[in-house]
């Protein structure tokens, strides 16, 4: 079975004020159906919300939380692990990117184009 990792960070500087997100994608060549997929991000919190370990106590969560769940079933196994912040550089240093406006410099294609077209999962 093959394995995708996935680190992702994201950020907002002020309330309100610029949002960003930042993804890498590593790993991955076959099938999606055939593939373990883990999601390492630097917030226990959330990993273990989307584990169903913690509670999610805010409501406006709920719906967001719902589509995660029900996507899970359209895959391989997907596990949501926590790291220490100083493994998620790149995923870091992409989502201020995002939040600085300087997104064109940090865009690179994620996916083989045949893959690309189907990635949107909201």
């Amino acid at each position: 079975m093959e394995k995708i990792i996935i680190y992702t960070d994201g950020g907002s500087r002020g309330n309100p004020g610029p949002a960003g997100i930042g993804v890498v994608i590593k790993g991955g060549k076959g099938k999606i159906k055939n593939t373990e997929i883990e999601f390492r991000l630097d917030s226990q919190l959330i990993a273990r919300q989307l584990n169903g370990e913690y509670k999610i106590e805010e409501e406006r969560l709920f719906p967001l939380f719902i589509k995660i769940w029900n996507l899970k079933m359209n895959f391989g196994p997907i596990k949501f692990s926590e790291i220490p912040r100083e493994r998620n550089k790149e995923a870091d240093k992409l989502a201020n990117e995002a939040m600085d406006g300087n997104v064109s410099s940090s865009l690179k294609p994620a996916l083989p184009a045949d893959r690309s077209k189907n990635s949107k999962l909201f």
